[in-house]
C-alpha cells in the first residue's frame, strides 16, 4: 500500500521486520534515491529512525539535512547508536536528548528546531 511523498524522502511505504512478527509502527520505509531508511513525516515534522546512504562518504547525507532544514521546522533522529552519525549531527546544529517512543520506552534521539526569526522593527 503506497501512502503519501513528502518532501525530500520521497514516497513512504509500509515497513515489515524480517526477523520478528509485524508490529505497528509509524515508521515507514523511503528511499530518495539518493538515501533510504525508515521515517515518520507530516506537514510540519520529520523523525528518522534509520538512513543509509547509496553511495556513503560522497556528501549525500549532508546535502539531505540541508533539504529536511528547508522543508521541515522539526527533525529527530531516533536511536543514537552510531557515534559517528551523533557526531556529524552535531556538527548540523542537532541537540542531543530523550523521549519517550511511540511504545513507552525512553529512548534517545536528536533534535534540530527551526529557530523563527522575529521581522526586524523599525526604531526611530
Amino acid at each position: 500500500m503506497m501512502i503519501e511523498r513528502p518532501p525530500v524522502i520521497g514516497l513512504l511505504v509500509p515497513w515489515t521486520c524480517a526477523f520478528h512478527p509485524p508490529h505497528p509502527t509509524k515508521f515507514l520505509r523511503f528511499d530518495n534515491g539518493q538515501l533510504h531508511g525508515l521515517a515518520f513525516a507530516d506537514d510540519t515534522t520529520i523523525e528518522i529512525l534509520a538512513v543509509r546512504a547509496h553511495k556513503p562518504a560522497t556528501g549525500q547525507f549532508r546535502q539531505f539535512i540541508q533539504d529536511l532544514k528547508a522543508h521541515y521546522t522539526f527533525i529527530r533522529f531516533w536511536a543514537m547508536m552510531n557515534e559517528r552519525l551523533a557526531g556529524k549531527l552535531v556538527e548540523y546544529g542537532f541537540v542531543h536528548g530523550f523521549d519517550l517512543d511511540e511504545n513507552g520506552d525512553t529512548i534517545d534521539c536528536m533534535d534540530w528546531k527551526k529557530v523563527e526569526v522575529p521581522p526586524a522593527t523599525h526604531i526611530q
